[in-house]
């Protein structure tokens, strides 16, 4: 399926998650359709010359038709969730962070106030009693250090995912308004290497700036799902295309080779589906090492 019809009918799953509808609902819909599909097949193609043979292509390609419907409608659901319950999350960290801050970051600041008001009433103290305000000073500052770096650190889980975040800005920053480009991000970023995102980023920008700038292409979606062991990503648009065949185009204008030799310093894998009139699609798989997967846990 080309990347529009992709982004047009996961755009129709999200929309149907958000009205309340189940996949099931999708489900008992396709059977539905292929019922009534069916029923008129049957009554007007009876007398028709060839009508067996006709009637099996016709209902395989209808079930091909549903079947995959369904497929990316269940991904893109999948995908919904995933991302509901991420962004879930991410108020939930804000909010935590926001009472740390508001309530024990304030009143341990207070209480080193106090104690400099105590100490300056009191003027010349024992030596004694000096060391133990000193102490009290000193665990109440390390007790706010702590708070601050907890509120630091939840509002860095609190983020939105950065590889999206940097796609989109890059997407935005293009100023492009005939093509709109949809960026999808999958996972936790924590089961891959920084380096591995930073490269992975910089090969999705290229794949982005080639449909910009040679696809004329009225849509572009970016897919990315993050497995622990491995990335699979998608570019595509419903641009011009290009000969596979012609060198001098995969060479120069589509920049291929730069795409490969980035891809295979990830030690991936990269494919390149093209025609002329039917638009571009850039798929790569791109492992995840043991330690990387168990540092990032």
């Amino acid at each position: 399926m080309p990347g529009p019809q992709l982004a047009s009918v996961m755009d129709l799953a999200v929309d149907r998650v958000q009205q309340g509808m189940r996949i099931s609902d999708s489900a008992e819909a396709g059977v539905v359709l292929f019922e009534i599909v069916m029923d008129v097949l049957v009554r007007e193609l009876t007398d028709e010359p060839g009508a067996v043979r006709l009637l099996e292509r016709t209902v395989g390609t209808l079930q091909r038709g549903i079947g995959l419907r369904l497929q990316v409608g269940s991904a893109a659901y999948d995908s919904f969730l995933l991302n509901t319950v991420t962004d879930v999350n991410r108020r939930g960290y804000l909010s935590l962070a926001r009472d740390i801050h508001d309530q024990m970051g304030n009143s341990l600041s207070v209480a080193l106030r106090q104690i400099d008001l105590y100490e300056m009433t009191l003027g010349e103290v024992d030596e004694d009693l000096s060391s133990r305000l000193k102490a009290v000073r000193q665990a109440v500052h390390e007790s706010l250090l702590m708070a601050r770096d907890m509120v630091s650190g939840l509002r860095r889980h609190a983020r939105d995912a950065p590889l999206k975040t940097a796609l989109t800005a890059f997407v935005e920053s293009m100023d492009i308004t005939e093509t709109e480009a949809k960026v999808y991000v999958n996972g936790s970023e924590s089961w891959a290497p920084p380096e591995t995102l930073d490269e992975l980023y910089v090969l999705l920008r290229e794949c982005l700036r080639n449909s910009f700038a040679h696809a004329r292409a009225d849509k572009i979606v970016v897919r990315v799902d993050i497995a622990p062991h491995e990335i699979h990503a998608i570019v595509g648009d419903d641009g011009c295309g290009f000969d596979l065949s012609d060198q001098p185009a995969r060479k120069t204008i589509n920049g291929l080779t730069g795409i490969r030799e980035r891809v295979a310093l990830l030690d991936g894998t990269v494919a390149f589906s093209s025609a002329l009139g039917k638009g571009t699609t850039v798929k790569c798989w791109v492992p995840i090492r043991e330690e990387a997967t168990t540092h990032g846990q």
